[in-house]
């Protein structure tokens, strides 16, 4: 999906094998990784920053179910 061969015997070392999955995913925005997993029908999400996160309705969710869970507790 992002230009890797699916088979690399050659690619032992973990801290390799990350660095070479790095490099190919920068050249790729986060719109366009979205898109080709939609594509391919892969499950991927975007790790936003938290300032992104909190303009989401996700936040809404979580800190409901936070206040739920100290409200329990």
């Amino acid at each position: 999906m992002v230009g890797l061969k699916g088979f690399r015997p050659d690619m032992t070392d973990y801290h390799q094998c990350i660095k070479l999955i790095e490099d190919h995913v920068k050249q790729f925005s986060a719109k366009e990784l979205e898109e080709m997993n939609a594509e391919a029908k892969q499950a991927g999400v975007t790790c936003l920053k938290w300032e992104e996160f909190e303009a989401t309705s996700h936040v809404m969710t979580h800190e409901k179910l936070c206040v739920h869970i100290h409200a329990v507790v």
